[in-house]
This record gives structure tokens, C-alpha cells and sequence, in this order.
């Protein structure tokens, strides 16, 4: 089975990468069982998206459970499909903006955090991406 996303919890960040095809069934439910066992009330989540995006019970999914909680969310794209999708959700959940493909900096900002956790999130991106077999330069603009 090809992965869809990967992410990786670490204190109050939350990184995932979304492959170009939407998250599979399995790989969203246990992204979104993870955030509720884990996530606390100071979250700071920022998605990279290659163009895959969650569906719409997914999205009630994930909806469902950040709504309990007082996060940030940005995701990086710079297809229109996942803007979108990401302003859905943000309709739910206030705190979530989009931002260009490659503007972690704008992101990292809009998140509040410090220097440290910036350049950590840079390294996670790398990182997930090199799990499902992507490149920073690999995206999808549709």
C-alpha cells in the first residue's frame, strides 16, 4: 500500500505531509486517533500538502476533534483544490490559515513560534517527505 501522509508529533508541534492523493481511510482515522490521545491545548499544526487533501467525512473527522482544542493550523499548498479545503475547515475551526507551497517562514509566524521550532519544522518536512518518497520541489498545482 502507498503511504498518503505522514506526521510526526513533538511537543506543541504537529507536522503532516499529504502526499498527491487524498489520505487513505486508515491512514486519516490513525492520524486522527493520534491528535486526540496526544494533542494538548496549545497545538501549533502545520500541513504540507502535494495536492492530496481529506475527503468530507474526513474532514468532519478531524473537525470533530480539533474543535476541542485552542490550535494554529497552517498548511502549505499551492493547489486550489486544498486552499479550498483548508478554508472549509477553517469555517469550523478559526485558527486555520493557508499559506504558498514554500512559505514556512509566513507560516511559522502566523503559528507563533519561536526560531528553534521553525527550523525544526523545515527538518520534519524534509523528513516526512523523504518518507513518501517526495521532494520539497514536488508538488501539485491543480
Amino acid at each position: 500500500m502507498i503511504r498518503t501522509m505522514a506526521w510526526r508529533f513533538e511537543g506543541r508541534l504537529r507536522v503532516a505531509v499529504h502526499h498527491h492523493a487524498p489520505p487513505s481511510r486508515d491512514e486519516w482515522v490513525d492520524y486522527v486517533r493520534e491528535i486526540d490521545d496526544y494533542a494538548g491545548p496549545d497545538q501549533r499544526v502545520l500541513v504540507r500538502s502535494h495536492g492530496g487533501s481529506p475527503n468530507g467525512p474526513q474532514r468532519k473527522l478531524l473537525t470533530d476533534v480539533e474543535k476541542r482544542r485552542v490550535s494554529r493550523s497552517a498548511v502549505l499548498t499551492d493547489n486550489a483544490i486544498v486552499r479550498v479545503v483548508g478554508e472549509t475547515i477553517g469555517a469550523v475551526i478559526s485558527s486555520v490559515q493557508t499559506f504558498a507551497f514554500d512559505d514556512v517562514d509566513a507560516a511559522c509566524k502566523y503559528l507563533g513560534l519561536e526560531s528553534a521550532e521553525c527550523v525544526r519544522v523545515g527538518e520534519l518536512l524534509k523528513e516526512l517527505e523523504q518518507e513518501l518518497g517526495l521532494r520539497s520541489d514536488d508538488q501539485a498545482s491543480a
